[in-house]
């Protein structure tokens, strides 16, 4: 199988393609139940009654037949029967899945039937009927390039063989990708029963935006009502079009979002912004998070604020940042303060977005004054740094910086990936992808214990161990050792699988607790009274841990060298 081929298919979901539907509408004035007796009591539909998956109503009240993934019978077979059944009461219509495709290498002569022709020989299915064939043009080099809608059935095997002869020539076969659309507000990103606009569009012309006609009776100058909204952008093209500016940005992001399989997309500073319940947005609206996926993921715990949005998708906390560099360095540290306390009372969290910071701690040349606030800021999250690398994330009129960043938990992290693509999206921005690991894996049950020797009771200890003569088996024997242990001694502090260095020590330790929690006071405390105060606290505390350190690493070292000549010593005397 070609690899485009699959990358197409991939790209169109087709594990989850829909089924065939029949709708079933009165042509009358029946209700939803009358017209279900009236199919269910019909002893004629017998035979395609067992091609039913589910029945619902729909928002117009019709009859709604979804059938079975693979039905015994068409769906145009079990449209003609209740059809036929049902006579002049109701009027049935099918509804297949259709995807739209693009042949390509057409030579200058090829007509729509050769191309329809080419087709139903190959594919064996329901035959394809010329009208499928929406348009045929002429491209350079004296070819053709034909536009279908087909069945995403036809469409499938199409995609699978990635190619097709018709003729003379063998011409490549693709998908074509559109942004998905919502039919009440015009834009794009999402669907109608998602839509959270205000305005109710639906029966406007698309050529001109009016309400009175339809767009193909429609005699007007172009006139784009999404372009109309927004400042600085033409309007003489209809709404949706190839040259609409919506439409090419929504084509790119779109066509990223599909290649990538992208299911949440963290945005800073938007083109666009979507009235809907898939996208929360700071009240700048230019923070925002779409849940763009195809399982679409539910928002919960929305709070919008200066600098950034939150929201909790499944049990993860997501947090989209945008920083403008126009703040004052006092409105940047404010919202970087109140990020972090609102990050520290949720977890898992992911921070991602603009914060127009330089910090060589992710690969900027220097560390400007606002990466030095997000620095000693987060280092007091459990939270971990993913950018990797030099390259750069922005670029713009020969200028290059990293200010886009992308923190993490530290127990997701060891299974994400993070890495900047090279899709190409019309911003100075990059595309940065972000793959995590959500599946939570069982705790890891150490068989391993460490004790306190200096802490052992004797007296306890053997006490436990009575009766041990008696065990037979190996486990059992183990068992009895491990509770004598425990009962008898204090199990050590471990660090995380790792020790500590050589000269630590709980002094130390102590010392750095409080010298940090003097560092997080001080710095909130900018633009306040108490900001001299406490940062001659912060001053103190650290003069006090470089007291420590210093002398116990000299020690620790003296120490180390005793012990090793004593011991290379022991070792000659042996010898």
């Amino acid at each position: 199988m070609p690899e485009p081929a699959r990358a197409q298919r991939e790209k169109l979901g087709q594990n989850r393609t829909r089924t065939d539907a029949i709708v079933v509408a009165s042509a009358g004035n029946l209700t939803y139940a009358e017209l279900l007796k009236a199919v269910k009591g019909d002893a004629s539909l017998s035979h395609v009654s067992g091609d039913v998956q589910t029945i619902r109503k729909t928002a117009n009240g019709d009859l709604l037949l979804r059938l079975k993934k693979a039905p015994g019978h068409s769906a145009e077979e079990v449209k003609t029967a209740v059809g036929k059944a049902l006579g002049a009461k109701a009027t049935v219509r099918a509804l297949t899945e259709q995807t739209r495709l693009e042949i390509l290498n057409l030579d200058e002569v090829t007509t729509k039937e050769e191309i329809a022709e080419a087709i139903n020989k190959e594919t064996g299915g329901t035959p394809v009927a010329v009208d499928s064939i929406r348009s045929l043009r002429a491209t350079r080099g004296g070819c053709q390039i034909a536009t279908l809608t087909l069945p995403t059935t036809t469409a499938n095997v199409l995609l699978t063989m990635g190619k097709l002869r018709i003729g003379w020539v063998i011409c490549r076969i693709k998908a074509i990708l559109s942004p998905m659309r919502c039919y009440k507000c015009l834009e794009f990103g999402h669907i109608s029963p998602n839509c959270t606009a205000a305005k109710d569009l639906r029966g406007a012309c698309f050529k001109c935006g009016e309400k009175d006609h339809e767009a193909r009776n429609c005699s007007r100058d172009p006139h784009c009502i999404l372009c109309a909204q927004k400042k600085d952008l033409p309007t003489n093209h209809p709404s949706g079009s190839f040259k609409c500016p919506a439409y090419i940005e929504a084509d790119l992001l779109t066509q990223t979002i599909v290649e990538l399989r992208i299911d949440v997309a963290i945005l800073s500073e938007p083109y666009r912004t979507i009235r809907s319940n898939t996208w929360v947005a700071d009240p700048t609206e230019k923070a925002a998070i779409w849940s763009c996926g195809q399982n679409t993921r539910h928002f919960s715990g929305v709070k919008a604020a200066k600098g950034y949005v939150r929201t909790k998708l499944n049990d993860l906390w997501v947090y989209s940042c945008y920083l403008p560099p126009s703040w004052s360095l006092k409105d940047f540290s404010e919202a970087i303060d109140n990020l972090v306390i609102d990050a520290s009372l949720h977890s898992p969290a992911m921070v991602a977005g603009d914060f127009n910071a330089w910090a060589t701690e992710w690969g900027s040349a220097y560390t400007n004054a606002r990466g030095k606030i997000v620095v000693e800021a987060f280092a007091s999250l459990d939270l971990l740094l993913l950018n990797a690398g030099s390259n750069p994330t922005f670029s713009r009129a020969g200028g290059q910086s990293i200010i886009d960043l992308t923190f993490l938990s530290t127990r997701l992290a060891a299974s994400a990936t993070w890495e900047i693509s090279e899709a190409y999206t019309e911003s100075d921005h990059r595309a940065i992808i972000t793959t995590l690991n959500m599946q939570r894996s069982a705790p890891r049950i150490s068989t391993r214990s460490h004790y306190k020797e200096g802490t052992l009771n004797i007296q306890t200890f053997r006490a436990t161990l009575a009766g041990m003569e008696a065990l037979e088996h190996e486990e059992a024997v183990m068992t009895k050792v491990k509770e004598a242990c425990d009962a008898s001694m204090q199990c050590s502090r471990r660090f995380n699988g790792h020790r500590p260095v050589y000269w630590w020590n709980q002094e130390i330790e102590e010392a750095r607790r409080e010298c940090i929690s003097a560092r997080r006071a001080y710095h909130r405390s900018r633009g306040n009274q108490s900001f001299l105060f406490l940062r001659e606290i912060y001053t103190q505390k650290r003069k006090v841990l470089k007291r420590l350190y210093s002398p116990a690493k000299s020690d620790a070292s003296t120490n180390c060298v005793t012990k090793r000549r004593t011991t290379y010593g022991a070792e000659h005397i042996r010898w």
